[in-house]
């Protein structure tokens, strides 16, 4: 009788075990209620999307443009060289492009 408990116990913790395993990947199914559409949302993505990964933005801040343009520039290429990232839309090419034609920066 014990025997049997603790076999029939063991499974369904590795079953329920695989189940929060497989949620735990992603931090999101830890802290957010499931009932809520913001939850939904990223379980749908996760689904549907799996190798997709989410959207991110650089932020910066104490940056002097005219001086820091070939950082940025480097900045750029690194994320979109990069295998890692699925798509980059920076507004530093345009804004490059900009300077080079308006201030003759020659670069």
């Amino acid at each position: 009788m014990v025997r049997i408990c603790k076999v029939n116990l063991s499974n369904i913790a590795m079953q329920n075990g695989n189940i929060i395993r497989s949620k735990s990947v992603n931090p999101v199914f830890r802290f957010l209620p499931q009932d809520t559409y913001l939850f939904k949302y990223f379980e749908t993505r996760d689904k549907y999307f799996p190798g997709r990964g989410y959207n991110a933005m650089v932020i910066m801040s104490n940056v002097t443009l005219h001086s820091n343009l070939p950082e940025l520039d480097q900045l750029v290429q690194n994320l979109t060289s990069s295998k890692s990232v699925y798509d980059v839309d920076a507004w530093f090419p345009d804004f490059k492009s900009y300077v080079n034609k308006n201030f003759g920066t020659g670069e």
